[in-house]
């Protein structure tokens, strides 16, 4: 049996509008859209996890063995021993450069920490040790200025997935459900003071039309309700069929009901109930206004989760950083990551096996530029491949 509701009517008003009804028509055709991208990003997050895991890994860590083979092969090279002087401290220069660039992308490889501290003037351990009691420290004034909670240094086990720590987990929960009671508490205690006042004709005018308001949308809503309650609830159907049906309609008409999703409300009726008219159109503009500000909270609401459901806001997401909701975007970023890849592997290759000679490597050694800003440098990597074509001919 074909599904009856999919077709959904759309809830906008028809004729012409007022300034409230203009405004419930754009924030209806706001809710849809974002609803749409939050679909969306469902399916492409769940298309990007697969591209992540099948391309964009295998690609990095081929680059990541490419660069420690290089730099392991350049650390253990006999022609080392014919550098003498400044060429002999710039190989040492150049080692400690390809180690760091290989530790600072959170790669651990015994190997390349004994080159790495061959040549730095600090223990890598010492460094990394360093590092973390730093993260602590912020991790820890973070949540003291965020939360006003105090951690421990030994609750944080996990520096680089602050959320997988159970205990820090648990003080962030706790501490969240404290704020929320306190602003509750001094919400409540506002209206207290609020209602002591002494209130003019006219807040008292607007605050008795906002309440007539507020009660006339509420009620709407929950009729409307009802309404789909009483002619979908799946306990009163002998039809298997229908009843399995009925059990998925009902599904949707309480989740809307008990997440204020007054436009799905709408929707189910007049779609499900179709002698049902738009319950919103005999709404005066004060109540039509109370229900545009609701409709415009459910906006926010619907806008924060598209924010913080996308890979690019999440920092534990692998390549989050090239995510994007445009595919055309999204397509680009994974072709220019791949394409840099393919770049820096055919790079680290020519040069693994340019040092094969004493010439090379001593051209190698000669023309490679230390990067003083501790950034790679691909345009030094694409200058070393034109000179190294240039010397095929030489054969080193």
């Amino acid at each position: 049996m074909a599904k009856q509701n999919e077709v959904i009517k759309t809830a906008e008003l028809k004729g012409v509008l007022s300034k409230e009804q203009k405004r419930f028509n754009g924030y209806l055709q706001k809710i849809k859209a974002l609803k749409l991208q939050n679909e969306s990003l469902q399916d492409l997050t769940i298309e990007f996890g697969k591209i992540v895991q099948n391309k964009l890994k295998p690609a990095k860590e081929k680059v990541t063995q490419d660069l420690k083979d290089f730099t392991v092969s350049l650390d253990k090279s006999v022609f080392s021993l014919d550098l003498k002087g400044k060429q002999a401290e710039k190989h040492g220069q150049i080692l400690f450069e390809l180690a760091d660039l290989f530790l600072s992308e959170l790669n651990k490889d015994e190997e390349i920490i004994k080159i790495f501290n061959k040549y730095s003037t600090e223990n890598f351990e010492t460094i990394q040790t360093e590092a973390n009691n730093e993260g602590r420290d912020s991790l820890i004034q973070m949540f003291k200025m965020q939360f006003g909670v105090d951690i421990d240094p030994d609750d944080i086990t996990d520096l680089d997935d602050p959320m997988n720590n159970p205990i820090l987990f648990e003080k962030m929960a706790e501490a969240k459900e404290k704020m929320k009671q306190k602003a509750e508490e001094q919400a409540e205690k506002k209206a207290e003071r609020d209602a002591q006042k002494k209130k003019s004709s006219k807040q008292l005018l607007e605050e008795a039309q906002r309440k007539s308001a507020e009660s006339a949308v509420s009620k709407t809503t929950k009729q409307i309700y009802m309404d789909l309650v009483k002619n979908f609830h799946p306990d009163t159907e002998m039809d298997e069929e229908r009843r399995i049906w009925k059990t998925e309609i009902m599904q949707q008409i309480t989740a809307a009901y008990e997440e204020d999703d007054y436009i799905r409300l709408l929707e189910l009726q007049m779609s499900l109930l179709d002698e049902r008219e738009n319950a919103v159109s005999s709404f005066d503009e004060k109540q039509l206004k109370f229900f545009n500000d609701a409709l415009k909270n459910q906006i926010s609401e619907l806008e924060m989760k598209l924010r913080m459901s996308s890979p690019n806001a999440n920092p534990t997401f692998p390549f989050g950083h090239l995510f994007d909701m445009n595919p055309n975007r999204l397509h680009y970023n994974i072709k220019r990551f791949t394409k840099d890849c393919q770049g820096q592997e055919k790079q680290y290759n020519s040069w693994l096996q340019m040092i094969q000679t004493k010439y090379g490597f001593k051209e190698f050694v000669k023309r490679y530029e230390i990067q003083e800003d501790d950034m790679f440098d691909m345009g030094q990597m694409m200058e070393i491949m034109e000179m190294m074509e240039g010397m095929k001919r030489k054969k080193w």
